[in-house]
């Protein structure tokens, strides 16, 4: 997959996992893709705007989530799929409203 097309298909990414300088997306139905991209370059692009940045390493999108706990410093996101991912405590603080 092309790093273009990625952009265009932002609305099926579940979420955006940032490991070294590479950033993982993960679509709806499982599929992954690879972008030499790091993940600040996507938190700043107009396609990816909607979605929250959880912690350093990761952005969600706010359409998959179904569930936030709040697991004492840190908030426990479950996403459509059945993943589970922990927000840092700092950023975390923008689901107060949701528990």
């Amino acid at each position: 997959m092309k790093h273009l097309n990625l952009l265009t298909k932002s609305k099926s990414v579940i979420y955006l996992e940032g490991v070294v300088n590479y950033t993982i997306f993960h679509f709806n139905g499982g599929q992954k893709a690879v972008s030499s991209q790091t993940l600040k370059k996507y938190e700043f692009q107009p396609n990816f705007g909607f979605f929250i940045r959880i912690s350093k390493g990761l952005m969600v999108n706010p359409g998959f989530i179904s569930i936030v706990k709040k697991d004492g410093d840190f908030y426990s996101i479950k996403l459509a799929n059945g993943k589970v991912l922990q927000a840092s405590s700092r950023k975390g603080k923008v689901f107060k409203d949701f528990t």
